[in-house]
């Protein structure tokens, strides 16, 4: 009975081991978070305003946006005229 149970205890040892291995190793960070935390992005923003429709506003953003810009945001002013915000990132 104490081979059977040294030898249970072994086993559940080595699975803890291993258990203990592979989550420590799941959880690995491959900078420090201070390094990471230094590196924010910059960004180069772009402005378009105008009164077109919205079939010629989709135009335009599709064209920014193959070109690399992302809209941020889009607001209409009180007379009807839009403005559309853009961003990409800074080559």
């Amino acid at each position: 009975m104490n081979k059977t149970r040294n030898a249970l205890m072994v086993a559940l040892l080595v699975i803890a081991v291993l258990v203990g291995m592979t989550v420590s190793n799941s959880f690995s960070v491959s900078q420090p978070a201070q390094a990471q935390t230094n590196k924010m992005a910059k960004w180069e923003s772009h402005v378009e305003t105008g009164n077109s429709s919205l079939g010629d506003l989709q135009g335009r953003m599709n064209r920014l946006g193959e070109q690399g810009w992302e809209v941020v945001n889009v607001v209409q002013t009180k007379d009807g005229n839009f403005v559309a915000f853009f961003k990409r990132p800074r080559t």
